[in-house]
């Protein structure tokens, strides 16, 4: 399981010209193209979740970090909808997707679904989940950090560039500082730079 994570959120090279191949897949579920049963059913929103979710963020060459901005919110309403789904049964959801789902709601600025994304995970461990150490390893080292900046500025001052945001004194002051998080520094970075066409979020 840790070769199948590695593999996926460290991939880099060929893993990334592949990635390529799904932008127009991913461009069709933001927009709601993808409208038929077999895209909307539980199966198919998983799927929609591995394109924008898991492909979307390794498709460098393609997708600017502003219009990856649009993939995650698109990814966490999904996720919010594949965890509402199986929120009495969590443990039915595969581990692979249930990590896709934390990672979704970790980029998210919606702080409740922050929120249900740890409570969802904590449920689905009790319920003997499988993989659930992988699946708390995500809450431990990519949601619960990434809360605690959405609970101090409301939104994530790395993203301000992206979302077409000026930046406030505190949030310039934070990623300017060595209290912000290397993640968070190389996005606002990207983010920043009229050249830029990588997303930047096989760290973010």
């Amino acid at each position: 399981a840790h070769a199948q994570l590695n593999r996926w959120f460290g991939a880099g090279g060929a893993v990334e010209l592949e990635a390529d191949k799904f932008v127009g897949l991913i461009r069709d579920s933001t927009s709601g193209q993808l409208r038929g049963e077999e895209w909307q059913s539980s199966d198919g929103r998983a799927a929609q979740l591995v394109l924008l979710a898991g492909i979307s963020p390794l498709a460098e060459c393609t997708v600017s970090p502003a219009e990856a901005r649009g993939h995650e919110d698109m990814a966490g309403h999904i996720a919010a909808d594949l965890m509402a789904s199986f929120d009495t049964k969590p443990e039915q959801l595969h581990w692979g997707i249930a990590v896709l789902c934390i990672r979704a709601a970790a980029r998210s600025e919606d702080l409740a679904l922050h929120e249900t994304a740890r409570a969802w995970t904590e449920r689905r461990a009790s319920r003997g989940g499988t993989h659930s150490h992988h699946i708390e390893e995500q809450v431990q080292n990519f949601l619960l950090e990434r809360t605690a900046v959405l609970k101090r500025f409301q939104r994530f001052p790395h993203a301000n560039a992206d979302r077409g945001r000026s930046a406030r004194t505190s949030e310039q002051q934070w990623l300017d500082s060595d209290d912000c998080p290397s993640w968070a520094k190389v996005l606002w970075a990207k983010g920043r730079s009229p050249d830029s066409t990588t997303s930047g979020d096989s760290l973010g």
